[in-house]
């Protein structure tokens, strides 16, 4: 009788993980591993890494995409980071960020880090979020974002796409559009496909939708949710 062969082992090992590529030096293998997996499956892959070694993976990110790990970070590992960037490398980091993102890091770092940080951004990004830092713990200021695009009421569309198109670069999102009275208090808001099929004459008040989902900045984020 033929004797019976036994499985030969698979000869394709396992791809090394992040850290195994840190600790071999495989600059290589540390770069590719980095451009073929998406922000939030590095920033998970950071977080099990210990300072040092996820430093120096971190610093071989180019800068956008840095940022966008970044922001997918836990606070107290976006404060593992920071610290061990230096001083160029942290003000860009931090400057780039949104600001929601930043208060939100802020939030549980330690006095040092977070007095680095302010001092660090210009004067439009320290108002921003040193607004959102003056909410109550647990309120909804302390969550939203102050870079959207308000449309006063009385703009025609024309004029609208126009601001939006203008400010949307700087937004978080343009999908969905607050609309002002002249007192810039909120009246409703239009989302952006409204904008785009109607006339360029029709005015913003005759499309605004008047009794959305809101909350007072002030509000427990809990009860908003």
């Amino acid at each position: 009788m033929p004797q019976s062969h036994l499985p030969h082992e698979s000869s394709v090992k396992p791809a090394a993980s992040l850290r195994d590529l840190v600790r071999d030096h495989d600059l290589h293998g540390i770069l590719e591993w980095l451009e073929t997996h998406p922000p939030h499956v590095i920033a998970d892959e950071l977080g099990r890494m210990d300072a040092v070694d996820a430093g120096v993976a971190f610093r071989l990110l180019d800068k956008d995409r840095a940022l966008a790990v970044f922001e997918e970070l836990e606070p107290v590992d976006q404060q593992q980071i920071l610290q061990g960037l230096r001083d160029r490398s942290f003000l860009e980091l931090v400057e780039g960020m949104d600001p929601d993102d930043r208060a939100r890091m802020l939030r549980e770092a330690p006095a040092k880090v977070a007095h680095r940080v302010l001092a660090g951004l210009s004067p439009n990004e320290r108002r921003m979020t040193s607004a959102l830092l003056g909410y109550p713990e647990g309120s909804v200021g302390r969550y939203m974002t102050p870079e959207v695009v308000a449309l006063p009421q009385d703009l025609t569309v024309e004029q609208a796409l126009r601001t939006v198109r203008e400010k949307g670069p700087d937004a978080e999102t343009v999908y969905t559009l607050p609309v002002v009275d002249a007192g810039r208090r909120l009246t409703g808001v239009v989302e952006l496909r409204e904008l785009v099929l109607n006339e360029p004459g029709t005015l913003v008040a005759e499309l605004v939708v008047t009794e959305p989902a809101s909350a007072y900045a002030t509000d427990s984020a809990e009860d908003a949710a």
